[in-house]
């Protein structure tokens, strides 16, 4: 029995009798990939060798299946893959400059990505490791012909009974979605799963109402993880391998990009110097103890050194202390970005992009370095106010503006103003960098005087706040259609040569052509305009409101083939406006026929300028404004419908031009009804007599004599009751000139 029971043990632990590891492949943009299926956990290690990387294993070496190995990709990048005889190591063989990345997929599945051009620097992999060379034993795979081990019997495999082949063909292949045929037709859904599928759409799509749920695209299929099962294995610590584990869910210290976010404790910046000590006593402190015995310097103390700059806001210094001792490390590389993003320029590094999504300091320097960030972006506004407040005062005062811009420019005002307050608030002098923070918030909130008052106050104390100064107080007169004086024309003029090449630049260029054109000088801001295509409003808005009549009319009658630019409905409707008061309502037309939306009582008056009073009836259609009602009269009178005119008019409670209205209909009959007036006395000695030797105020004479001085004496009265007629009624404005 004893001896029974040993050759059993023997049997189950010798690696000839043992599964083989399955070994296959996948071809991908940019790299190869070759994925090994041990079936349990294993201490595995990757290095180089003479014919390109080998992995070994600690303990017993396993068989290694190599029939699939070239099954779905060519010999670009893999030339041969063996397992030696000699010490059971799997040898992979290059067939380009490539680079291997190793990494565990997850316990038990290992995979190695051959990647074109050179290793990354430091690589782990690169170390060479000394083995036997292959010999004419060692097991070699080729490329196969077309249809060899077509017919190979894999055997059985538990863990496909558990998660499918799907979680190691998606290790290997690229994602490709399976089409049904024929002979596979898709399995029908599980009836007693639908009111969890129903419940599941609502909430979702409740929470989409709400704003609380984005909906997206659907992402692209990815690799698929398997789940967590205790009793595959269980493990105190990491593995006993090079690489760390695959991790089977999302982790709290990942960006919304997959970016692994940067340490908290990396970021503490408030704690690299004291704002009681004087900076040039601290800075002295950390200097004194750069470097030990043989002038070697200290990592330690010049990473201190470092950080205290980065505490103080001197980025550039930062950089030249890292250049100067060659500080080489993970933290080095943050510390190198912290410094171009707190002096304002761009990381090449890029350490925090696609961390604005995390929890802790790195959203808020992800943040200051991410001017491309859109509206709709996943941010964490929380912790980015959370470690904003957390900086040093003056750190908060320096980066507050640009901080605040970043917010605005996401449409988080409420953030933005909470920046402000965060500095405001603080004891002492905010600022300029307050000041103007507030200028821009005013200016968004619609209160442009405000805003020019807190710009005006930044420029009554000369500093390095003077172009933002005169960017804000432009920005202030332009709102409110103001001129601009000539002398911050100039300054605005001498600032922007100083600031060639700066981020400054552009927002010089656009306020120089703004204030060019708010002072009077169109001519050179539309010959600047095409640059800056995004202040073409701004200027055409000036140009109606601002400019001389010759200057306007110069940039506003257009060519007969012209087209006017694409401009929002309102300022279209000032240009328009202000050539249809010029009396230019052919010239307003192609700008009133530009908009989406024309104005009813603009495009009725247009049509009055061209007398087309039909036109203009038909764009006063249901209006009955004030402004309407008397275009609608100017209308009727060109038509000469002087009796829908005097209708109008008795509605409106205008009696007299009421009157008028019915005197040049000649409606005398209506008109000696309409009241008491000299219209009406002489629409009654327009009436023809019954009998002509009777007059109103006469009796009948038969005689010729008689009639003679009946006719005198009506003619003597009907020229009285003119006379009081032409005596009592004004005549028009334009009759009278």
């Amino acid at each position: 029995m004893t001896r029974l029971l040993a050759v059993l043990l023997f049997v189950l632990a010798s690696p000839a009798l043992a599964q083989p590891v399955r070994v296959s492949s996948g071809e991908h943009d940019g790299f190869t990939r070759l994925v090994f299926d041990f079936g349990h956990p294993v201490d595995w290690q990757v290095g180089r060798s003479a014919d390109g990387y080998l992995m070994h294993l600690s303990g017993p070496k396993p068989a290694y299946d190599l029939t699939e190995a070239f099954d779905l990709i060519g010999t670009s990048r893999l030339a041969a893959i063996w397992a030696s005889e000699a010490t059971g190591d799997l040898q992979v063989g290059l067939a380009c400059a490539c680079h291997a990345i190793p990494f565990e997929f997850r316990p038990g599945i290992v995979v190695i990505d051959l990647k074109d051009g050179a290793p990354p620097k430091g690589s782990a992999f690169e170390m060479r490791v000394e083995t036997p060379l292959a010999t004419s034993g060692d097991v070699i795979a080729h490329p196969a012909p077309a249809g060899a081990g077509a017919n190979r019997d894999p055997g059985f495999d538990w863990k496909d009974a558990l998660y499918g082949s799907l979680a190691r063909r998606e290790a290997v292949q690229a994602v490709r979605p399976r089409q049904p045929g024929p002979d596979r037709a898709l399995p029908l859904p599980d009836p007693t799963l639908q009111p969890l599928r129903d419940s599941i759409l609502y909430q979702f799509s409740r929470g989409a109402a709400q704003g609380v749920v984005d909906m997206v695209e659907m992402p692209k299929a990815g690799p698929l993880i398997g789940p967590d099962i205790p009793s595959v294995q269980m493990r105190i610590g990491e593995a006993p391998t090079r690489v760390g584990q695959a991790d089977t869910s999302v982790r709290a210290d990942l960006g919304a990009e997959g970016a692994r976010c940067v340490d908290d404790a990396v970021l503490e910046i408030a704690s690299w110097g004291q704002e009681a000590i004087p900076f040039a006593g601290q800075i002295a402190d950390t200097r004194r103890n750069l470097s030990v015995e043989l002038d070697k310097a200290d990592p330690e103390a010049v990473a201190r050194a470092i950080r205290l700059q980065l505490y103080l806001g001197f980025g550039a210094e930062a950089r030249q202390m890292l250049k100067a001792f060659g500080l080489e490390s993970h933290d080095a590389n943050i510390l190198k970005s912290l410094s171009f993003i707190i002096d304002g320029d761009p990381d090449p590094g890029q350490v925090f992009v696609g961390l604005a999504a995390c929890k802790g300091p790195a959203a808020l320097w992800a943040l200051l370095d991410s001017p491309l960030l859109a509206r709709g972006d996943p941010l964490d506004e929380g912790a980015i106010r959370l470690a904003f407040s957390g900086l040093p005062l003056h750190l908060r005062r320096y980066l507050a503006p640009r901080l605040a811009e970043r917010f605005l420019a996401l449409g988080k005002q409420d953030a933005a103003r909470a920046v402000r307050d965060a500095i405001t608030r603080a004891p002492g002098d905010p600022g300029h960098g307050a000041r103007l923070l507030e200028a821009e918030l005013d200016l968004r909130r619609g209160d442009a005087a405000k805003a020019e008052t807190a710009a005006r106050s930044v420029l009554s104390d000369p500093g390095q706040s003077q172009p933002e100064a005169l960017i804000a107080l432009t920005e202030a007169r332009i709102t409110q259609r103001l001129p601009i004086a000539q002398d911050v024309l100039l300054a605005l003029q001498a600032h922007l040569e100083d600031q060639r090449g700066t981020p400054l630049e552009t927002r010089l260029q656009e306020a120089v052509l703004l204030a060019q054109a708010a002072s009077g000088n169109f001519a050179a801001a539309f010959e600047a305009l095409p640059a800056h295509p995004n202040r073409t409003r701004e200027v055409w808005d000036l140009a109606a409101s601002l400019a001389s009549d010759d200057a306007f009319l110069a940039v506003a009658v257009l060519a007969v083939d012209a087209t006017p630019p694409h401009l929002p409905d309102a300022t279209i409707s000032a240009v328009a406006r202000r050539l249809t008061d010029l009396g230019l309502t052919a010239a307003a037309q192609p700008w009133l026929e530009a908009t989406n939306r024309p104005d009813p009582l603009l495009a009725a008056e247009i049509a009055l300028g061209q007398r087309d009073a039909h036109a203009a009836l038909a764009q006063l259609k249901g209006i009955e404004t004030e402004v309407a009602q008397g275009l609608r009269l100017q209308a009727l009178n060109l038509l000469d419908a002087h009796l829908l005119r005097a209708e109008l008019l008795a509605k409106t409670g205008d009696q007299t031009a009421a009157t008028v209205a019915l005197a040049r209909a000649g409606a005398w009959e209506r008109l000696k009804t309409a009241g008491e007036g000299p219209w009406q006395s002489v629409s009654q000695r327009l009436r023809p007599p019954a009998d002509a030797t009777t007059t109103p105020d006469a009796p009948s004479r038969t005689g010729t004599l008689a009639k003679g001085h009946a006719l005198v004496d009506s003619a003597r009265e009907t020229r009285a009751a003119i006379d009081t007629l032409l005596a009592t009624v004004s005549l028009p404005e334009s009759v009278s000139q």
